[in-house]
């Protein structure tokens, strides 16, 4: 896979579970297991404590008599205890919880639970454009495609390790099931991104093909608009970008090129032909330069000071959800006071 600047941020990192019914012991036949066991929460984090419930179509467990033990060994007894909090282990641990039930009716059941702990997180970024340098994570807007990336760590008892590639994943955005994305050994996909002020819920479980391991993680994946954020474009060090600008900028000479820059648009690069700028100062639209239409050069006049407002949208030529705006002030400090607008558009 690409080297590509995943962010764990939002990472729901998780889970783990195995239920499996052993030496149960019934009193009627062919009921199957005797106890149902449920965990909260349903995919515990190793080292972790875990709720186990015990139920039964089978009797009344709230006149019963229940001990449950934890890897063989009593943890608590009492009438009606039908749940009990047990810690997990690390990755590649086993607890086996147990329940032995004394019903109202002079009988026994016996059943139990084995717990093993897996580590799963989901990684994900959008294609989305961002600079140079950009640590962050590339945010999905309207018509984008977002990238995920399942990382699990699937350790069994005796310490060997479950490759990921022989892992079987089931990939689900809002709670529909990703058919072509899912599958053995597809442990990345691709999807579109949410639409315009939307979120979807992206999940994805883990098993072993012998399904005696288990994961899952969730994440919220919200849209956003782009954001527009001016640099200094320095004739020695070129577009600045460990240093956006604020809101209010003083220029300190009398001819400043700043370049803007469309975080989170779809286009691939600033010269990226499906973006269209509009320019304006204080309220007028000014040329761009359509080789160079995210760059603007503001040049004011010796002997002068003066403030001007500048204001840009940028919108995409086929889809206008992806449309965002920005606005800054300018201020230039000098004796003179100026008869005109100091500000003005060059355009090379």
């Amino acid at each position: 896979m690409s080297a590509v600047r995943f962010i764990a941020s939002a990472l729901f990192s998780v889970v783990l579970l195995s239920p499996i019914g052993v030496s149960a012991q019934l009193t009627l036949p062919n009921l199957g297991t005797p106890l149902i066991f449920s965990l909260s929460p349903e995919f515990p984090t190793p080292n972790n404590s875990v709720t186990v419930t015990a139920q039964s179509f089978s009797t009344d467990l709230s006149s019963a008599t229940i001990s449950w033990y934890v890897n063989g060994s009593l943890l608590v007894r009492g009438v009606g205890r039908t749940s009990v909090d047990v810690a997990t282990g690390d990755v590649g641990t086993e607890t086996i919880v147990a329940a032995s039930i004394a019903t109202s009716e002079n009988t026994t059941l016996f059943d139990q639970i084995a717990i093993r702990p897996t580590s799963v997180s989901l990684l994900w970024e959008a294609n989305s454009y961002t600079p140079p340098f950009y640590k962050g994570r590339a945010l999905p807007s309207a018509g984008t495609i977002v990238r995920a990336e399942a990382r699990s760590v699937f350790t069994r008892p005796n310490g060997s390790s479950v490759p990921r590639d022989s892992l079987l994943y089931t990939w689900k955005k809002n709670g529909q099931v990703i058919a072509g994305s899912s599958g053995k050994g597809k442990w990345s996909m691709k999807t579109t991104a949410p639409a315009l002020f939307g979120e979807d819920i992206l999940s994805v479980t883990v098993e072993s093909e012998d399904r005696t391991l288990q994961g899952n993680a969730l994440v919220r994946i919200p849209s956003t608009e782009p954001v527009l954020t001016l640099y200094e474009d320095s004739p020695l060090l070129g577009v600045t970008y460990y240093r956006s600008l604020s809101k209010n900028i003083s220029v300190e000479s009398s001819e400043t090129t700043f370049a803007l820059v469309p975080f989170f648009t779809s286009a691939e690069t600033l010269f990226d032909r499906t973006l269209l700028y509009t320019w304006k100062i204080d309220g007028v639209t000014i040329p761009t330069d359509s080789a160079d239409p995210f760059r603007i050069i503001l040049t004011a006049p010796e002997g002068v000071s003066g403030t001007a407002s500048l204001d840009v949208i940028v919108e995409h030529i086929s889809n206008f959800f992806q449309t965002g705006s920005n606005s800054w002030t300018f201020s230039v400090s000098e004796e003179a006071i100026p008869t005109s607008d100091p500000f003005r558009r060059q355009v090379n």
